[in-house]
């Protein structure tokens, strides 16, 4: 028995005892997901690093220590 009114979610409705071929799944190899998730996860750290540079919270020069900075007086 069927409920009238609603649409199917498929396309084609079998009857009950409709015989059907059985067709393999299809999927993509686990070395190509953990390669494409390593190439997205390098390219991500990469803009996120470029962002932090631009803004100026990480510089890729000379360190400054504390006593090049202090001012040295001359005293005779």
């Amino acid at each position: 028995m069927k409920i009238s009114g609603l649409k199917p979610h498929e396309n084609q409705i079998y009857d009950a005892g409709t015989v059907l071929k059985h067709v393999d799944a299809e999927f993509i190899p686990e070395k190509t997901c953990k390669g494409v998730g390593l190439v997205i996860f390098f390219f991500t750290y990469f803009v996120l690093l470029l962002v932090d540079f631009s803004r100026g919270k990480i510089s890729f020069g000379r360190k400054e220590s504390g006593t090049e900075r202090a001012p040295v007086y001359d005293v005779q």
